[in-house]
């Protein structure tokens, strides 16, 4: 990596700190205002314990009295959450469209015996991902799942007197604990797509023609380490999954090839640590022989999140994993 690669990778780095902020705030007030949702919910269910002078049966009451205030409990999260996404889609725009440009500007000006022009870009070009459209689609679902998981809980607690109602409270906290693991990695990866979807922007109108994928290696999946430092034409979209935390640098040299840093990283480590990375079964099949470290990798599209690093399973390779 040249020092002027470097020098854009530090640019990232620095807008890494400044977009955390914002992604921690956006975090924190839909995890603030979620935990609300959930307490009204049991408080909702747990209603059911009053006495019902129709006689009506735990799903009937559920199905008549209950599911619609807590529909509109969720309904009125999801309006909520949907404004927090696209105030944080909206900041996290600017602050890599700001930090692309910089970029662009330190190494188009560096540049020697070529043209050294480049533009500012437009963040409108940025909102047009499929992550943002499949963000907000799935908070418009949100207020059906989370009733009709709450329903399949009445459902199958029928049958259970009395400790039917403690059964379905058992269970309550994993159903909202998963819906919102899905809330949470969106916000990350929404602010990180933003990012990269400005450097591609950005990379249109230099006269920079690669760039440089560049992993953190304390934090990268295996697929990351293996295919940091391969170099790309500008026109591809930049491979990442949710939560992904590699980014992209802009490449001096058109004649450049690619490198694997990350793949030497990992060799270095000592055992533990590749354990720890590979998983037990990849490991003991990769000391066996039995599969190469680059043929553990590939890159697989997801229709939400586009063209992402994929780390294959064992079972592609005709191995059984290890128990």
């Amino acid at each position: 990596m040249t020092r002027n690669e470097e020098d854009a990778l530090r640019v990232v780095e620095r807008y890494r700190k400044r977009v955390d902020y914002v992604e921690d705030f956006s975090a924190r007030v839909l995890a603030s205002s979620w935990a609300v949702l959930q307490r009204n919910i049991e408080r909702d269910l747990r209603s059911m314990k009053y006495t019902d002078i129709r006689n009506r049966s735990m799903p009937v009451r559920y199905r008549e009295e209950i599911e619609p205030v807590i529909r509109i409990r969720a309904e009125r999260y999801a309006r909520d959450a949907e404004r927090v996404m696209l105030s944080l889609a909206e900041t996290t725009a600017l602050l890599g469209a700001e930090t692309a440009d910089r970029s662009a500007k330190r190494i188009t000006h560096n540049m020697k015996g070529r043209e050294r022009k480049w533009e500012k870009i437009s963040t409108a070009g940025l909102f047009t991902g499929p992550l943002l459209t499949a963000s907000k689609e799935a908070l418009r679902k949100l207020p059906s799942a989370i009733t009709e998981k709450i329903s399949q809980l009445v459902s199958q607690a029928a049958g259970m007197a009395e400790q039917g109602l403690d059964w379905i409270m058992s269970r309550i906290g994993d159903i909202m604990g998963n819906l919102w693991g899905g809330i949470q990695r969106t916000v990350r990866t929404l602010a990180e797509q933003m990012f990269r979807r400005a450097q591609q922007e950005q990379a249109k109108v230099t006269p920079v023609q690669k760039w440089r994928r560049v992993a953190n290696h304390e934090t990268a999946c295996l697929a990351c380490l293996m295919l940091e430092g391969t170099i790309y034409d500008k026109k591809e979209d930049f491979a990442d999954h949710p939560n992904g935390r590699c980014t992209i640098v802009p490449v001096e040299d058109p004649n450049a090839q690619s490198t694997h840093p990350g793949r030497d990283w990992f060799l270095e480590q000592d055992e533990e640590t590749q354990r720890k990375i590979m998983g037990k079964g990849r490991y003991e099949a990769w000391q066996n022989g039995d599969i190469d470290l680059d043929e553990m990798v590939d890159i697989k599209n997801d229709p939400i999140y586009g063209p992402q690093p994929h780390i294959r399973p064992l079972k592609d390779f005709g191995l059984t994993p290890s128990k």
